[in-house]
C-alpha cells in the first residue's frame, strides 16, 4: 500500500476545500502520485480543451480523506457522550444532594438547640458555648432529673455536668468553670450545696467542694 507524505496530504485536504496551493504549500507534493491513485485530477477547460493546471479532488480522493479522520471523529463523538453521561450523573448528584441538605435542614431545626447557639468549634472538637446557651440546656437537664432525684430540690453536679457536656460537646472544665462562674455572680440561679459524694467528681467552691445544685 502507497503511503502519502504530511504534505501530499495536506494538500489533498486544501484541494478538497478548493483552495489554491500557494507555491510554499506546493513543495514536497507528489501531484502525479495522488493522480495516479485517483484523488486528483485535472479538468479539461471547455474553452482551450487543455486540461488546467489546478487539480480537483475526486470522489475517491474525497472517500479516502472521510476514512482518514473517521477514527479521529469516532473519538470526538465518543468523548462527547462521555460528557454528556457526566453531566447528567452530575446534575443528578447535585439534585439528590439538595435535596438530603433539605432535609438535613429541616431536621436541625427541629432540634431544642438552635444551631446558631454552638458559637465555635476548638482544635481540639470542643465546642465554645455562650452563657445563655449553657443555662437554657443546662435548666432542661437539671428539670429532667429533678424528677427522680433523691436529693430534691438538688440534683447530683456530676449527673447533670455528663448530660449537659454531651448535649453541647462540652469539656468537663468549661462546664465547672462556667457552673461556678454564674453561682459566684448569681447565687439565686445557680445554687452550689456541699452535699456529699465521691471525690473529684463536684466542682470546686470556695474551700471545699460542692456535689449538688439548684438550677433556676
Amino acid at each position: 500500500m502507497v503511503e502519502l507524505s504530511e504534505a501530499d496530504i495536506f494538500a489533498l485536504i486544501n484541494i478538497s476545500k478548493g483552495k489554491k496551493l500557494a507555491e510554499k504549500e506546493k513543495r514536497g507534493v507528489n501531484f502525479n502520485l495522488l493522480a495516479n491513485l485517483g484523488y486528483i485530477d485535472y479538468p479539461i477547460s471547455t474553452k482551450t480543451g487543455r486540461k488546467l493546471k489546478t487539480p480537483q479532488i475526486t470522489l475517491r480522493g474525497q472517500s479516502f480523506l472521510r476514512n482518514l479522520f473517521a477514527p479521529e471523529r469516532q473519538i470526538g463523538v465518543s468523548i462527547a457522550a462521555q460528557l454528556e453521561k457526566m453531566s447528567t450523573e452530575f446534575e443528578k448528584f447535585s439534585n439528590e444532594f439538595y435535596t438530603k441538605l433539605q432535609q438535613f435542614s429541616n431536621e436541625l431545626s427541629d432540634l431544642k438547640i438552635p444551631v446558631n447557639n454552638f458559637v465555635q468549634k476548638t482544635g481540639a472538637g470542643e465546642t465554645v458555648i455562650d452563657e445563655n446557651t449553657f443555662l437554657k440546656a443546662t435548666r432542661e437537664e437539671y428539670s429532667r432529673l429533678l424528677r427522680s432525684s433523691p436529693i430534691a430540690p438538688y440534683v447530683s453536679i456530676k449527673i447533670l455536668r455528663d448530660l449537659v457536656c454531651k448535649r453541647l460537646n462540652f469539656a468537663r472544665s468549661s462546664f465547672d468553670t462556667m457552673l461556678v462562674s454564674i453561682a459566684t455572680r448569681d447565687p439565686y440561679t445557680i445554687q452550689l450545696s456541699t452535699s456529699s459524694g465521691e471525690a473529684g467528681t463536684g466542682v470546686p467552691y470556695g474551700r471545699g467542694e460542692c456535689h449538688a445544685v439548684i438550677v433556676k
